[in-house]
């Protein structure tokens, strides 16, 4: 199976779970929590057995919200420079947050996020932040026109059609996040102006994790 299909698949299991159970507190009567706590049921204990229904939904709502997804296994991929020069394996950018953008010259939003991914580069510098680009077009030289014409200063790279295949993309731009084990973390499938910003918190955590493991401040 393609392997965003399995993280799509898993994490539609994961909101269906949360929702049944979100769905339950919600159907939950104001009465069955007064019979459990044996109160004789009157107005003032029916106004306050409402507000802790609703605070119990409240509190799963946020609950369900805040689960962060798992990261899921990623292939050690190989790609090759727009160029055809150049060859990188994600494994040998291990240890490092890797964020690997596909785009293509005839996406329109395209144009919106990459430089976004570019400004966002030079802010994590510090952090190790490696980001890579992936060309979906036919002929590498509408990427060059496209890059051109928005002067735009990134590295570019290219997959072999089979291995395009087996990851499953199926909308441009989609960015996946990979952690520094070469796990991904997260999988943005469609432009949104807030993805960069989700981006660089992650990563900011990425760091504060390995920067407390060390024992360092």
């Amino acid at each position: 199976m393609r392997t965003l299909a399995v993280f799509r698949e898993r994490e539609r299991y994961r909101a269906r779970t949360r929702e049944s159970q979100f769905a339950s507190q919600r159907r939950c009567p104001a009465s069955v929590l007064v019979n459990r706590l044996s109160l004789p049921y009157d107005g003032a204990m029916r106004h306050m057995a409402t507000f802790v229904c609703v605070v119990c939904c409240i509190a799963g709502a946020v609950a369900a919200s805040a689960q962060e997804p798992e990261p899921f296994p990623f292939p050690n991929l190989s790609l090759t420079s727009l160029e055809g020069g150049e060859t990188i394996d994600l494994a040998s950018l291990r240890g490092n947050p890797v964020l690997l953008a596909f785009w293509a010259s005839w996406c329109g939003p395209c144009r919106v996020e990459l430089p976004e991914l570019v400004e966002l580069t030079e802010e994590l510098e510090k952090t190790g932040f490696t980001l890579l680009t992936v060309n979906l077009d036919r002929s590498p030289g509408a990427a060059h026109r496209f890059m051109a014409m928005n002067e735009l200063d990134l590295p570019v790279y290219r997959l072999n059609p089979r291995d395009l295949m087996a990851l499953g993309i199926q909308a441009v731009p989609t960015n996946i996040l990979l952690n520094g084990d070469g796990a991904a973390v997260r999988v943005y499938e469609g432009y949104s102006p807030t993805v960069a910003g989700d981006i660089r918190d992650v990563v900011a955590g990425m760091a504060k994790e390995e920067t407390e493991g060390d024992g360092t401040t």
